[in-house]
């Protein structure tokens, strides 16, 4: 299961929560990193 940084927050891509947090991300302008790879990857 993939997991994701967005902020100071670690969300799993199953998480009830992923799109809200997502869109504040999106919104604060902040790149979600995937964690599958170290150092983590930036997404979009």
């Amino acid at each position: 299961m993939r997991q994701f940084r967005i902020g100071d927050q670690i969300v799993e891509e199953t998480a009830p929560d992923l799109q809200p947090v997502l869109e504040r991300a999106y919104e604060g302008r902040q790149r979600p990193l995937c964690l599958c790879r170290e150092p983590p990857v930036a997404m979009y």
